[in-house]
């Protein structure tokens, strides 16, 4: 975004060839142009809702080559107080990355499914072990 930034002509607001009879101030026109164009900029980098991506961010063959990758993850998250997060909000993280697997349209290698479940019940049992001890 910044090497877009830097390229932004502001010309047409700057020196119009027509007087300008609105509102805003140029600082508002400029402002309101940058916002336009770097949406715009953005929109086309991300693609559409559903569509592939035109840079690939992370390696999902490895990332899905063991659940414990997720795990690890998972189970490092805690609250700001340093408490063990509720079993839902656990769930939740499953939750994201499966739409992260529809949002790039990536179907992970057989079993990974069920062996996620397996290793997710038994965070969750943890964390609810945890908040039942008072941890």
């Amino acid at each position: 975004l910044q090497q877009v930034d830097g390229i932004i002509n502001y010309d047409h607001i700057t020196h119009p060839r027509r007087c300008y009879n609105g509102n805003w101030t140029e600082e508002e026109r400029i402002a309101k142009h940058r916002e336009h164009y770097l949406r715009t900029h953005i929109c086309t980098v991300l693609g559409e809702a559903g569509t592939r991506a035109t840079r690939q961010t992370i390696d999902l063959d490895a990332f899905t080559d063991d659940p414990e990758h997720f795990v690890s993850f998972i189970t490092t998250r805690v609250q700001d107080t340093g408490e063990v997060m509720k079993p839902i909000v656990y769930g939740g993280y499953k939750s994201n990355l499966m739409f992260l697997f529809k949002r790039y349209r990536y179907i992970p290698r057989a079993g990974y499914s069920v062996e996620l479940k397996e290793y997710m019940d038994g965070v969750k049992r943890i964390a609810n072990e945890a908040r039942a001890a008072g941890e």
